[in-house]
């Protein structure tokens, strides 16, 4: 019946010979341990009238010591002679039983799976293994376990991940927070800096719209003296219009310097943008009536300068005409060599004489207003004029003092000055006034090119600062 029994629990328990850890128990080898010890104890109830309070099947002394089989140790030799364990226990960090023992053995001194004596029958005793309490099994998982569980080491993990984020995500929120306070104090300087070019800009603008006050009426002046018929000069309205806006040019010259030197200012400190490209048309908005205002002086000054010579050439010239009929019908007098034709003809020959001579002076008026032109063909034609005249006012009084060979002599004398003087009449320009213009025309024909190029720049940088004033301004 012993042998029986020991076969029972055997076959109702694990097996003796291997290495036991506290996992390789299992509650359903427990149950079943159990089980079969509750059928065994009926059975023997039956058939030999056992009643409980028995002989306890826990304390049989018939059993079989486990045979402790040694077992050659897992691992792996090195170089140096040490040895280096890989036992599956030892990996784990649970020390491993000894080779061939018990699983009563992990419930300490009492050998057996039940609790110390006079504690509890055996099932109750299995119960407290199960359970965890004092038993060697109890103290390898419960609450007061001598290692951390892979739980609570995970848990610790996780936490001390949590923290690691936390704190890098304060630093890397501290970084932000520095980095973009000093981008928005950097960006509201840079903002400050550009509304003060932007002012500045503002400024140069209003300047050189001031400018168009004197440049605008210059260039409608210019434009009427370009539109000229050919030959002709600035009458006496363009001429004072000219006057007017000369005195005013210097104020608009010096506004647009001053406007000058603040878009360049502002120029020099914008970033990319529509005010920066706005400050660079200005730039080129300011040289460009800079020229206007310099080449359109210069024709303005010239066109008067001529217009006043040309008055003056065509006053010579009328007197020269007027001049030289006289001369003529003194010369058709004396024909008829009488005291009373002779006197007449000296009469008109003086009158003539002082015509030459007022001719004179304004062809020099118009040489000195206008030095360009080339007064100097009507002036020695004029001159030799004015010569044979005094041969023939000397011959008719020779003639009337009755000197015969002075008569004679100082007429010969007239008669060469008189040929003479048909000969350089020959290469005069009978429009003075045409001679003026077209070297007028010719002198500024450069300036002229030149104003219309500057013209030309200036309605293109206005064209985009009118589009900018009215971007700027919605």
């Amino acid at each position: 019946m012993g042998k029986h029994d020991e076969k029972t629990k055997h076959a109702a328990h694990i097996k003796r010979h291997t290495v036991g850890t506290s996992n390789e128990i299992s509650f359903s080898v427990l149950d079943a341990a159990k089980n079969a010890l509750d059928g065994e104890k009926g059975l023997e109830d039956e058939k030999k009238g056992l009643h409980f309070g028995g002989i306890s099947l826990f304390t049989m002394p018939h059993k079989k010591k486990a045979i402790s089989t040694p077992k050659k140790e897992s691992g792996l030799p090195l170089s140096t002679g040490d040895f280096v364990s890989v036992d599956p226990a030892e990996a784990t960090g649970v020390p491993a039983l000894p080779v061939g023992s018990s699983a009563s053995a992990l419930t300490g001194r009492g050998g057996t799976l039940g609790l110390p004596s006079g504690e509890g029958s055996g099932i109750g005793s299995i119960n407290g293994v199960v359970d965890g309490g004092t038993t060697g099994l109890g103290n390898l998982g419960g609450a007061g376990a001598m290692w951390p569980t892979p739980a609570d080491e995970v848990a610790r993990r996780k936490t001390t991940r949590k923290r690691r984020r936390l704190l890098a995500y304060l630093l890397v929120f501290l970084a932000v927070a520095g980095l973009a306070g000093s981008a928005g104090w950097w960006l509201w300087q840079n903002y400050q800096t550009h509304q003060s070019h932007v002012s500045e800009l503002d400024q140069a603008l209003a300047d050189i719209e001031r400018t168009d006050e004197v440049l605008t009426p210059l260039n409608d002046a210019l434009g009427e003296l370009i539109e000229l018929p050919e030959g002709s000069v600035a009458g006496e309205g363009l001429v004072a219009t000219f006057a007017s806006l000369e005195g005013q040019l210097p104020q608009a010259v010096a506004d647009l310097q001053s406007a000058q030197a603040l878009t360049e200012t502002a120029l020099a400190g914008m970033a990319d943008s529509v005010d920066k490209e706005a400050a660079n048309q200005a730039v080129v908005a300011i040289e460009a009536r800079l020229d206007m205002a310099d080449l359109g002086g210069q024709i303005a000054a010239d066109a008067a300068a001529a217009s006043g010579a040309a008055g003056a050439a065509k006053e010579a010239w009328d007197l020269l005409l007027k001049a030289d009929a006289l001369a003529r019908e003194a010369a058709l007098m004396v024909v008829e060599t009488t005291d009373e034709n002779v006197t007449a003809s000296l009469d008109k020959t003086n009158q003539a004489l002082e015509l030459f001579r007022q001719a004179d002076d304004r062809f020099a008026q118009a040489a000195d207003r206008y030095p360009a032109a080339d007064f100097s063909p009507y002036r020695t034609y004029l001159a030799k004029r004015i010569e044979a005249m005094g041969y023939a006012v000397a011959a008719d009084e020779a003639f009337l003092a009755k000197n015969k060979e002075e008569t004679i002599a100082q007429n010969d004398a007239y008669n060469r000055a008189d040929a003479e003087a048909a000969s350089l009449a020959a290469d005069l320009s009978d429009d003075p006034v045409r001679m003026v213009a077209d070297v007028s025309d010719a002198a500024n024909a450069d300036a002229r090119n030149a104003y219309a190029t500057a013209c030309s720049q200036a309605a293109s940088a206005d064209a985009f600062l009118r589009d900018y004033l009215g971007t700027t301004s919605k």
